[in-house]
């Protein structure tokens, strides 16, 4: 009998004791998750400053409006300069405005951190171009538990922004062809091409058509100049737009080569419609982010 109640007593008091701290059940990450709410608002508190919040859990201040500014859309692409530090003041990251360079990203909507911190382009869709924020970020949308000599594990970061810019993919190529070298670019089939080297059509040189297999050389960039690919004597056949079934490549690869002649080279700038589109592409040599806008410079070098 008194090991009954010995054991009745032991198991009141674990309950009473759950009941009193409502914590005993929580996640690291939940731990975590309340710490860091408890100090976003005790910085606000302490700095009279006043934030809205993220459906996420960001914090922001809009530090300077621009109602006229261009509205960030899936697929664009932002640039901007910041300053992130730790809550006591510490700089942990930022970018160079000296050496302009500013971080550049898609907003595509797939965290990932390794490209721009989850917090950072979440906060960004909330701003116009022309516009600066403070962003006070909670841990799991910046660097989690991750640490170094200057970053404590679970830490929450304020970003302050400013010289955000926001391009779609039309404003990406038309500046990119504003500083390129070449002048003869034209669109054909919503494919913006410019050749570097054309082969006048008295030579009689076999041209590309569709269910032609061709040979060529290549190397694939990024508008920044990137190489993300390269091959020599790549054979494929070349698909209407009306045969996307049995395609071997992009979309962009067929309608720029369509028409092309043997000895002919190209430049050609794809919107990511007719690349990789929202999916990107992790397959081969290259990394594709959602969205991308590419650039390749294509020799064509057999037809038959």
């Amino acid at each position: 009998m008194k090991k009954f109640f010995l054991l009745m007593s032991v198991a009141i008091t674990s309950f009473l004791m759950s009941a009193c701290n409502p914590f005993t059940e929580e996640t690291e990450q939940e731990k975590q998750d309340r710490l860091n709410e408890q100090e976003i608002l005790d910085y606000l508190q302490a700095n009279n400053l006043t934030a809205q919040k993220t459906e996420n859990g960001v914090y922001y201040i809009i530090t300077k409006t621009n109602a006229a500014g261009q509205i960030p859309e899936l697929g664009d692409l932002a640039e901007m300069h910041y300053v992130g530090q730790l809550l006591n003041g510490t700089i942990v990251d930022s970018t160079s405005p000296f050496l302009n360079e500013p971080k550049t990203f898609i907003f595509d909507n797939v965290p990932n951190t390794s490209e721009v911190l989850i917090g950072l382009e979440s906060g960004g869709t909330l701003l116009k171009e022309g516009e600066e924020a403070t962003f006070l970020i909670p841990s799991r949308l910046a660097f989690g538990s991750r640490s170094n000599s200057i970053l404590p594990p679970y830490s929450v970061l304020r970003y302050d922004v400013s010289s955000f810019k926001v391009k779609d993919e039309q404003e990406q190529i038309t500046e990119f062809i504003a500083a390129d070298t070449l002048t003869n670019y034209s669109g054909i089939d919503s494919v913006i091409t410019a050749y570097i080297k054309q082969i006048p059509d008295s030579q009689n040189a076999k041209v590309a058509a569709p269910d032609s297999i061709v040979t060529v050389d290549y190397t694939g960039r990024f508008l920044n100049g990137t190489i993300f690919d390269s091959g020599t004597d790549f054979i494929f056949t070349v698909r209407s737009k009306d045969d996307r079934s049995n395609a071997q490549v992009i979309e962009g690869w067929d309608r720029a080569l369509n028409g092309m002649k043997v000895g002919d080279k190209k430049r050609i700038l794809l919107y990511s419609s007719l690349a990789y589109g929202s999916q990107g592409n992790t397959a081969g040599s290259g990394n594709i982010p959602p969205y991308s806008v590419l650039w390749f410079d294509i020799e064509l070098k057999d037809v038959r």
